[in-house]
């Protein structure tokens, strides 16, 4: 089942997380680009000025920093609790771009 869902800004792509831990790039031809985490995937979010780049987060805790056009991942964490959330500004907040939410 699909839990989370975004669209590239300026573009017709989106990513789509899943209940399987699978990160889909949904085009002209959908396919599982990125795989990572260990539970259910609830929030994904493009970067909104950097091509490519966005962040997933899931029930476990962990919030990871992806490259779309390498299938790369460019840095992972831990939220500390189930994150259900997260959004990506273009501005750095408190020397962090990706702020997660959740909660038990």
């Amino acid at each position: 089942a699909v839990r989370a869902l975004d669209c590239m800004p300026g573009s017709d792509v989106f990513v789509a997380g899943t209940d399987k831990c699978d990160i889909w790039e949904v085009s002209e031809r959908p396919e599982v680009i990125m795989k990572g985490h260990s539970a259910d995937l609830y929030a994904i979010c493009w970067h909104p000025s950097k091509p490519g780049v966005f962040i997933s987060a899931a029930e476990s805790g962990r919030v990871f920093v992806w490259d779309a056009a390498d299938t790369a991942l460019l840095r992972h964490g831990m939220a500390g609790f189930p994150a259900r959330a997260v959004a990506v500004s273009n501005k750095p907040l408190a020397g962090s771009m990706a702020a997660p939410s959740g909660g038990a």
